[in-house]
């Protein structure tokens, strides 16, 4: 039974323990107060109180301490121990039994005693009761008078931070944040998450790392946010880092794959979202080899950690014969207006195969002026401008015939996803929530992503804390989100951070992406 249970875990004999439950209210109220003793002082503690006897060989009630045990022992209860016993309490006093009268918003914590023989214990064994006895836990409504509240969190609203370039540009990727917004929406028409709806708070960056800086401190110190969910760009992400993890503000489901949103052990407060680019790189070098091992390899790359993740990926993907294969490199700066002198560049070192590591903008030129300079290369584009309206039609569909990338979600304007279940009720969310919204790769990101944090706020339960949000980021086993490709699912461990790391080749017909080959793990 659970008093055994518990007598076990505090090393007494089984009749020093007689179970209580936590009550919060009452209609007698005022009866209760008049008879309840005020604990005022609170610590938090791993071992056994020490309490200390009267000369009379008893207890003062005002020096009892409520302990609030935060680590479990072979010596105490721990909290995650009783909540899993629906709030089960057991406090013993010499010659009585007390039931916790936790009330939410009560200070101090008052404690409710009523007589009961407890004649067959020994004074030792009360002692040694009372050293280890739990006056308190937190599970549900039930909050001690030392807990402190959550940043953003209240009995209705989680409040979710975001960045969103809706200038500069990147704002091809303002879709993003809208269809988010517009996916909340839905869910707190429906009730939101767990009675609480998700009070959604997106401002601009413009892609600049000084204005992420900014608006991010704004949203963490000014809005007081829960998390800062699904902002794109890597140098933006990079920037705000290291402040989200000294701050213990989760960074979740960052929209970028560079690798360094995948370190647990440096950033235990940061997950990316998408596979890691580094092992998207990886893919494009093994292809290459396996179609062409003799080929002469030019890159075009964006100059910061996401560029840089794609050209080391494509380097460990080609192996031993990287330094012969790989024969141009070109990096360009996202503030430049034309890269068309690097594409040039490229096309002059005889390559015959290229890969575009870029942005949609930057990629548009690429596939634009490869063209105009009748250049007929094998063409791999990163999968971060793979869409078609903001990065395939502005270069020219014919242009971009026969380019390939590497996939994980299903695309809407693929033909063979049109009859697919998860694909209707993306189409059907943007019909009745954002039916001015294009239904392009871009909005099916915005709305996986959606669906992810709405999964893993779900998870916690009642115990949304920031704490308890990263530990089931860190435990996700097999999750189906409906626009992923079948086959793939998100897995992540607390030594894992990298929820999606599988993908399928793609290349571009001139009217949409056709999927082939098998599912690739790097």
């Amino acid at each position: 039974m659970f008093w055994n249970e518990t007598a076990r875990r505090l090393s007494v004999p089984a009749e020093a323990v007689i179970a209580a439950c936590a009550t919060k209210k009452g209609a007698d109220r005022d009866q209760r107060r008049d008879r309840s003793v005020d604990v005022s002082q609170h610590v938090s503690a791993n071992l056994q109180p020490t309490i200390t006897p009267s000369s009379s060989g008893q207890l003062s009630t005002s020096g009892y301490v409520a302990a609030s045990i935060i680590c479990i022992s072979s010596q105490v209860i721990g909290n995650e121990y009783l909540r899993l016993h629906c709030g089960h309490l057991i406090v013993a006093f010499p010659g009585r039994v007390s039931l916790a009268c936790v009330r939410k918003r009560l200070t101090p914590l008052q404690v409710k005693t009523t007589e009961h023989p407890f004649r067959r214990v020994s004074k030792a064994v009360k002692l040694l009761f009372l050293g280890c006895a739990l006056l308190f836990l937190q599970v549900g409504e039930v909050v001690a008078s030392d807990a402190k509240p959550v940043p953003g969190v209240s009995a209705t609203e989680i409040k979710i931070g975001n960045l969103m370039p809706y200038s500069g540009p990147a704002s091809g990727y303002s879709l993003l944040g809208k269809v988010e917004e517009a996916y909340f929406k839905k869910i707190n028409d429906e009730g939101g998450i767990n009675g609480r709806k998700i009070a959604f708070i997106s401002y601009d960056d413009a892609f600049s790392p000084p204005k992420s800086v900014e608006q991010t401190r704004k949203l963490v110190e000014s809005d007081e946010v829960f998390a800062i969910f699904s902002s794109p760009g890597t140098a933006s992400n990079t920037a705000t880092m290291k402040y989200l993890n000294q701050k213990k503000v989760p960074q979740i489901f960052v929209t970028s794959g560079a690798t360094k949103f995948g370190d647990p052990t440096r950033f235990p407060w940061t997950m990316g979202w998408i596979p890691h680019y580094q092992r998207e790189g990886v893919i494009y070098g093994k292809h290459i080899i396996s179609q062409n091992p003799s080929a002469k390899i030019a890159i075009l790359y964006q100059n910061d950690d996401f560029g840089r993740d794609y050209l080391a990926g494509l380097k460990e993907g080609l192996g031993e014969r990287a330094p012969e294969m790989l024969v141009a490199q070109a990096s360009y700066e996202t503030s430049e207006p034309t890269i068309s002198s690097s594409v040039i560049t490229l096309k002059a070192s005889g390559a015959d195969t290229l890969v575009v590591a870029a942005i949609s903008k930057f990629a548009t030129q690429a596939i634009r002026t490869v063209a105009e300079l009748a250049w007929k290369p094998t063409t791999y584009v990163s999968n971060t401008a793979a869409t078609i309206d903001t990065t395939l039609k502005p270069a020219g569909l014919g242009n971009a015939v026969g380019i390939m990338s590497a996939a994980y979600r299903k695309d809407p304007e693929d033909p063979a996803w049109a009859k697919d279940p998860g694909m209707l009720e993306f189409f059907a969310f943007m019909d009745r929530h954002y039916p001015s919204g294009a239904k392009n790769d871009i909005a099916a990101l915005g709305y996986a992503s959606a669906q992810s944090l709405v999964y893993l706020l779900r998870q916690c339960g009642d115990d949304l804390t920031r704490e308890n949000f990263m530990t089931q980021a860190a435990n996700l086993r097999n999750v189906e989100v409906g626009l992923l490709l079948p086959g793939i699912t998100m897995n992540t461990s607390p030594t894992d951070f990298v929820p999606i790391d599988q993908f399928q080749m793609m290349r571009f017909n001139g009217e949409h992406w056709v999927l082939f080959g098998p599912i690739l793990s790097p």
